[in-house]
């Protein structure tokens, strides 16, 4: 759901909403696979973020629900780099 905390001040989610679902999502997802933020710390590991580009198609507005679908989009051969892309 869009959140008071996500609007800017036309009533649109704010573009860095958008990157901090992207953020949850992701991690929602390496927690459902075995790596929870506790065990990315334990590590002494974690994802970085090289770049993030957004693409606008629609507004969303407050209180709307969205769904945030995650999705390989590139691996390099030795699994050590990927790029992930979301879908709003």
């Amino acid at each position: 759901i869009a959140g008071w905390g996500d609007m800017d001040s036309n009533g649109h989610m704010r573009n860095t909403a958008y990157l901090d679902k992207s953020a949850d999502a992701r991690m929602l997802f390496f927690a459902s696979h075995g790596f929870s933020a506790g065990d990315f710390g334990r590590r002494r590991l974690g994802p970085v973020i090289r770049r993030d580009e957004v693409d606008y198609f629609r507004e969303v507005g407050l209180l709307q629900t969205i769904e945030v679908d995650l999705a390989i989009a590139g691996l390099s051969e030795d699994g050590s780099r990927f790029r992930l892309r979301n879908e709003f």
